[in-house]
This record gives C-alpha cells, sequence and structure tokens, in this order.
C-alpha cells in the first residue's frame, strides 16, 4: 500500500523552498559602486604645498568648468581635483581657514599646488605676500549632475618652441603615450606642453610620475584636462 501525504504538505514545502530562493537572491545583491571621484578622492584627502593667486588678468574670462572667473569671489584652480568640488584651504602661517570652490585648473608650476582668487587670498591674509604654505582639505564632492569625467596627464614639460617640444616627444614615445598641448597665456604667448597619458585613475598617474622623476625628470607633475 503506497502512503501519499496531503495536499497541505507539499504546499507548506513548495512555501519554504520559494523563501529559501528569496533569501539567497537577497543574499548576493551587492551595493553599486562609489562615484568614480569618490574612489580616487575620498572626503579625507588632505594635500600641503605652497599656494599662490591669481587675479585680474583672467578677471571674466571663463574657467576650466565653464563659470566666469569672478576674483572677488571664493575660488580656487587645482590642477586635478574634480571641478565643482569643494575645499577647506588652511594657511598654515596664520592658521586662518576658508572654503572655496575649486572651478579651475592650475598653478602649472611644481613648487605650487593651488591657485588662489585674490578674494580667497586676501581672507586668507596672503595676497600680500602672493605665496604662502596650505593645507587642502576635501570637505564636499560635486554634485552627481555636475560630476565631470576627467582623465590625468603628466606634464613633463613647456616650451615657447615647439622644436623642443617635439624633442622631449621624440625621447620618451617609444616608453609612454605623449601629447602635445598648445596653451595660451593671457598675455598671447603660447606654450606647448607635453604630456604623458593619459590615465583613467589618479593612482596610475601617480606611479607613473615617480618613474618619471626617477628618471630625470623631476620638473614633472600631475594634470587634469
Amino acid at each position: 500500500m503506497v502512503f501519499f501525504p496531503p495536499l497541505w504538505r507539499y504546499s507548506l514545502i513548495f512555501l519554504v523552498c520559494i523563501t529559501c530562493l528569496a533569501c539567497a537572491a537577497r543574499s548576493v545583491r551587492l551595493p553599486k559602486p562609489p562615484p568614480r571621484e569618490s574612489l580616487d578622492f575620498p572626503l579625507n584627502y588632505t594635500e600641503e604645498g605652497i599656494a599662490s593667486w591669481y587675479g585680474a588678468e583672467f578677471h571674466g574670462r571663463r574657467t576650466a568648468n565653464g563659470e566666469v572667473y569672478d576674483m572677488y569671489k571664493n575660488s580656487a584652480a587645482h590642477r586635478y581635483l574634480p571641478l565643482g568640488c569643494y575645499a577647506r584651504i588652511t594657511n598654515l602661517k596664520n592658521q586662518k581657514s576658508l572654503i572655496v570652490k575649486i572651478n579651475d585648473r592650475g598653478p602649472f608650476v611644481k613648487d605650487r599646488i593651488l591657485d588662489l582668487s585674490y578674494g580667497a587670498a586676501c581672507a586668507l591674509g596672503m595676497a600680500e605676500d602672493g605665496l604662502a604654505p596650505v593645507r587642502i582639505e576635501l570637505v564636499r564632492l560635486p554634485d552627481q549632475e555636475d560630476r565631470q569625467r576627467a582623465d590625468f596627464f603628466i606634464q613633463i614639460g613647456a616650451f615657447l618652441y615647439q622644436a623642443n617640444a617635439d624633442r622631449l616627444q621624440q625621447q620618451l614615445s617609444p616608453y609612454y603615450p605623449i601629447r602635445q598641448v598648445v596653451y595660451q597665456r593671457p598675455d598671447s604667448v603660447l606654450l606647448h606642453r607635453v604630456w604623458v597619458g593619459p590615465f583613467s585613475r589618479i593612482a596610475s598617474a601617480r606611479k607613473t610620475l615617480r618613474e618619471l622623476e626617477a628618471m630625470g625628470y623631476t620638473g614633472s607633475f600631475i594634470v587634469a584636462e
């Protein structure tokens, strides 16, 4: 004689199996990765170095993120921090601090890490001296809709004459991808910049920068397009 369990037992077993499958599916779901800028620049990102300021010669011109530069507002130029982010800048000489918006690129000088607006430089007490040691602390990344994808490069030289830029490009092109970028200064002088890259991550750019410095290109620094 064959025994068949009641139908309600089959229903119970079926419900248990469906519940287990649903729990298993939920357990393997992964959170969405953070935005690209968050991976490269966490909110605890800090940097120390020399800051300068720029004023009247750029007043009214477009910044790198498309805004009109107002020398009296609190803004700054950085070579590669995400455009549209906010950073606390502290003058290490007098401990005055100020939050500024990074809306431009620069300074393109090896021994400086930040170009402040004239207004920000006045607030930090460094406008008269022109230069000051500062600490940069990233406090807010750009809003999602304002984020602009950036490629990182390493500037290894800037020349008045293209022949000099061509010579440097020929030296390094067998080993690295090289690009030349022509930049017009406010005084209308053209500079031929030689860049290595692009790099999609700041960590890769920093690694190559160390290689180039070890090869003797000590004036190199990272920029973002």
